[in-house]
Order: C-alpha cells, then structure tokens, then sequence
C-alpha cells in the first residue's frame, strides 16, 4: 500500500517532490527510501540540530534536495525517536520553498507515517483526506493504540510549548 502510495505522489509531483524515510537502512531498502541519519546528512550521535542546519544549507545539493519535497512518507515512524522526528522537522521548516512556509509543520510539506499495525485502508485514507490539510497526521489500529497515540502526541505536543502538569501532581519540580 505504501509503495502505490509513493507512486502516486511521484506521478503528482515527480521523483524529488517525495521523500520516503525509515529509520533503519534495512527498511528504507525495503520501501526503496533513504534513512533519516542520510537524509540529514549526519549520524545518529550528532545532538545539534543547528549543526546539521549549518552542514545543509552549506551544502547546495542537500537543501535543494529538501526544498523540492512535498510529501513525506515515513515508514514504520513510531521507530524513529522524538528528538530526531524534531531535528527532521526542524530541517524542513528551515530550508522551506518560502520563509512563510517556515511557520508551518514540516515546512508545509505534507506527511504520513506508517506503522505495520496501521491497515491499508486507514493509511489510504489518512494519506487522501489528511494529508492536503498539511499537518501530521496520526492513524490509529486499536484502542490501546488509541490510547497511547493521544497520550504520546499529547506528551509530544506539550513538551513544545514548556513543562505542564496535571492538576493536583506534587511531584518535585
């Protein structure tokens, strides 16, 4: 399914208008994509992500090669790391086809992830109905997956804007 996916946004806007990602090397050969690690070129022990800025934009093949992007399908994304999902983001905002596409997530680029507990049809779906609103979209399989999706997003979305706690929580600060 997420190969017809890819051609299908080939077909649309070419070759380098899609970028399809997988963490590990093994699965980015499998969906014929390349690893986050090369996509940003750096290794998986870099920390800053104004490091890997630096090293893109001053490499003119590397930020054209991200700026001629439009959609983005990430395979088996709940195995890549929040920090690097960050530092991913980070890169798309910053070398964006125009400074007010930097405002938004993922540069205004569009997103999916996949997981193997997704089926087909959802990811069909979230990939057609979510993915012209240019946001990240999460697609769910079960309840408990249900459940930990909105606590992990919420987690994730919370820890962008500062630290937050639960009413009554006494823990120490």
């Amino acid at each position: 399914m997420l190969r017809s996916l890819v051609d299908a946004g080939r077909r649309r806007f070419g070759r380098d208008g899609v970028l399809v990602l997988a963490w590990a090397g093994s699965a980015a050969q499998l969906v014929d994509g390349v690893t986050v690690s090369s996509v940003l070129r750096t290794t998986v022990g870099d920390p800053s992500k104004e490091t890997i800025l630096w090293r893109i934009l001053g490499n003119p093949a590397a930020r054209d090669e991200l700026r001629a992007v439009r959609k983005i399908a990430i395979d088996e994304a709940p195995t890549i790391q929040g920090r690097w999902m960050d530092r991913l983001e980070f890169m798309l905002r910053k070398v964006s086809p125009s400074p007010a596409l930097e405002v938004l997530l993922f540069g205004g680029r569009r997103v999916l992830g996949t997981s193997r507990l997704i089926p087909s049809c959802l990811a069909a779906s979230c990939w057609c109905v979510v993915g012209p609103a240019r946001h990240w979209c999460l697609t769910l399989a079960t309840p408990l997956s249900l459940a930990s999706s909105v606590i992990l997003s919420w987690g994730w979305f919370c820890s962008r804007r500062g630290s937050v706690a639960a009413p009554g929580f006494r823990g120490a600060r």
